[in-house]
This record gives C-alpha cells, sequence and structure tokens, in this order.
C-alpha cells in the first residue's frame, strides 16, 4: 500500500478519489508484473474505504466500483511439476547444501519428507504429534478433500528433523505451532 497506493492517492481527499484513480493505480501495480499484488491491493483498498464510509469518512468506496476480473487480467495458474522419486536424492542434496537460514532449510526437509501442502504443515500444532508412538495425526478439518484424521508415520529421520525444531527454540514451550515464522530467537 505504501509503495503502490498511497504515493498514487495518498494526496486525494477520500471524496475526491474516483473508480478512475483507483482502477489506474491498481493496473500500475500489475502492469510492473505484480499480479497477485495488485489483487490484494484492490482488496485492501476497498477495505479501507468501507471502514471510512462507515465511520463517515467519505461517502462512497471508489473500489467497490469494480471487481478484480474486470480490470484485471486473469492470473495464469502455474503448477509445479510433481518430484520424481529418481529426483529425490538430488533434491535432498540441495536442501542440505541450502545457504540461507537453518531453520529454513529444516523446513524444507519436512516438505520434501511429510508432501503436505504448505499450509497444512504451517498450520501444524505440537499436540498433533506423537513422539514416544512416532506419530502426527492430522484433523480432519484441516485436511483438504474427503474428510477424516490423516496420520503420518514418523520415520526415523522425520522424527530427527521435529526434533531439531524444538532444540532450535520452536517448542510447545515456546509457541503451540511449528512454522519457522513462529520461531523465538535464543536469548
Amino acid at each position: 500500500m505504501d509503495a503502490d497506493i498511497v504515493p498514487k492517492l495518498g494526496e486525494f481527499p477520500m471524496d475526491e478519489i474516483t473508480p478512475e484513480l483507483a482502477t489506474n493505480a491498481i493496473v500500475a501495480i500489475e502492469q510492473r508484473g505484480a499480479e497477485d499484488v495488485a489483487r490484494r491491493a484492490l482488496q485492501t483498498t476497498d477495505q479501507i474505504f468501507r471502514w471510512a464510509r462507515s465511520k463517515g469518512r467519505t461517502s462512497h468506496n471508489p473500489a467497490s466500483a469494480c471487481k478484480p476480473k474486470d480490470i484485471l487480467k486473469p492470473m495464469q495458474r502455474k503448477n509445479f511439476k510433481r518430484v520424481d522419486r529418481r529426483d529425490l536424492p538430488e533434491l535432498m542434496r540441495k536442501i542440505h547444501f541450502y545457504n540461507g537460514s537453518p531453520i529454513t532449510r529444516l523446513a524444507m526437509k519436512l516438505m520434501a519428507l511429510v508432501f503436505l501442502r504448505t499450509s497444512k504443515m504451517i498450520e501444524g500444532q505440537w499436540s498433533e504429534i506423537d513422539f514416544k508412538e512416532a506419530r502426527w495425526d492430522i484433523p480432519a478439518e484441516r485436511m483438504k478433500g474427503p474428510k477424516g484424521k490423516s496420520g503420518l508415520t514418523l520415520c526415523l529421520c522425520l522424527g530427527r528433523l521435529l526434533r531439531c525444531l524444538t532444540n532450535s527454540g520452536i517448542t510447545p514451550r515456546t509457541t503451540s505451532t511449528y512454522s519457522p515464522a513462529n520461531r523465538v530467537p535464543r536469548t
């Protein structure tokens, strides 16, 4: 918002911002190649104006005059290729030598071992993991598709990786989830 919308619309009083001005600001974001950012900017601009209307700060909402499909090109969905079994050793080697955050490397290893959707792993709860029984039970409400609890047997390698997470500061004592984003720095 600060980089794209405020410079284009911020100088105008809210009641002077027309649908055309709002549309031009959103389309400019798309034209620089940030299609997803443009969609989110339109949504956020709409939310700001709805809030302002509810508080009596403006009489109209120029962002509600159009939907993303009215002004933005359809997004091209890109499905990533699956990793073939014979390519797994090379993938694991590349992850092992990844030159970034150790916690990110750990998360990538987990992803490669459990084949969960990223969001499902990020939403994971420590309470779902039973180290004694070597199981990770994901509740049905967090799974996509046919409902039913999904259980993963923790292979030795996966169990070690999850224990590494607990040693990295992401523990049931510091957070209920084990997402790298929730990492609590050690002091």
